[in-house]
């Protein structure tokens, strides 16, 4: 009888303690599970949002997502979220190769190895008779495909990370290795399995990190570099970004305007040098703050350049000289609307 007694007591410990893990203490999500429904697999990858409750009094790190298969994956935050604060799992299924009623499943880990959730997903797939050929828009090669071959992060801010998901697929009938590496900033990071099953659709997780430094403000553009089976793929996968500083929204916040909304470039009358300018306006309560002003295509200089302060409902003028044909100019500021602009300028003469 005590002998009974005891295993009950261990079971019932073992499986609060199954719980625990499964759930995260401390830590909760706003669902476990999420249903997409009838879904068609020419319709390609499907994607959830699930939040995470941090309901302790420490920070929490999220830093794995295990699948449960490589139809599967997530990105989240890589940064610490703070007690009471939420952040946002995204969820990726790929219903390549799945037919009728399908159940999968990631688990989330955190830094301390602690399983903060096991995320659930559930559809009804329709399967499709249309080919990887005919369900991928874009092709690196002859028999790779990839969901898309420009993946945009738009504006992010110093020391912050955000990862997107695509999905390479592979045509072929055979088995082949997969390498993929980063040229550019050496602020992109991707992961990604080692091989490609035939018609394996599998996705690649792309990272961009941006640096810490507040001073540095500017667009990249970074490039993958696909190998199968050791040889480089005459196409690359762009991804692109912009530094800024992503101030908060507040209704004294300083409004940034512009105008023309694209510069004349025209000679002097005394002079073989071409000229233009634009006015930049402050309209809003409180100083606008112009982190960086330069001259990024065309020959030539631009007045004032670097970093200046217009007051509220006051104006300066951006002037570009000696560019004959056309430039560009990018200005990074504090307005939370408007924390980047590209001030264009063209000849009058064409």
């Amino acid at each position: 009888m005590l002998r009974t007694l005891a295993i009950i007591v261990l079971l019932s410990f073992l499986s609060m303690l199954s719980v625990a893990q499964t759930k995260g203490a401390g830590a909760r999500f706003d669902a476990y599970e999420f249903d997409f429904g009838q879904i068609l697999e020419k319709d390609g990858p499907v994607s959830h949002v699930f939040t995470l409750v941090n309901s302790s009094s420490e920070s929490i790190s999220i830093t794995r997502a295990i699948p449960g298969c490589s139809c599967i994956t997530a990105t989240f935050p890589k940064e610490k979220i703070a007690p009471g604060k939420t952040a946002e799992v995204e969820v990726f299924f790929s219903p390549g190769g799945a037919s009728g009623n399908i159940y999968r499943t990631i688990d989330i880990v955190s830094s301390s190895g602690r399983g903060l959730g096991t995320l659930g997903i559930k559809a009804h797939v329709t399967p499709s008779d249309l080919s990887i050929q005919g369900r991928y828009p874009s092709s690196l090669s002859e028999m790779i495909y990839v969901s898309r071959t420009k993946v945009p992060f738009g504006y992010m801010s110093h020391g912050q990370s955000q990862t997107k998901v695509i999905f390479l697929a592979n045509a072929s009938d055979r088995t082949v290795s997969l390498s993929i590496s980063t040229l550019g900033s050496g602020f992109a990071t991707v992961e990604y399995p080692e091989t490609l099953a035939p018609l394996d659709e599998v996705p690649v997780q792309i990272t961009y990190s941006m640096p810490e430094d507040r001073n540095l403000f500017s667009q990249y553009e970074d490039f993958l570099e696909v190998e199968i089976d050791g040889k480089v793929l005459p196409k690359t996968i762009s991804v692109s970004s912009i530094l800024v500083n992503k101030a908060p929204a507040s209704k004294d916040a300083p409004s940034l305007r512009t105008y023309p909304s694209v510069g004349s470039l025209k000679k002097g009358f005394f002079s073989s040098t071409y000229s233009g300018s634009i006015t930049v306006s402050n309209d809003g309560k409180v100083p606008l703050q112009i982190h960086e002003c330069r001259l990024v295509s065309g020959q030539g200089k631009v007045t004032p350049g670097g970093k200046m302060t217009i007051q509220p409902g006051k104006s300066v003028s951006i002037s570009v000289e000696g560019c004959p044909d056309e430039a560009k100019v990018e200005i990074y500021t504090n307005d939370p609307s408007r924390p980047f602009k590209e001030l264009i300028f063209k000849s009058s003469t064409k």
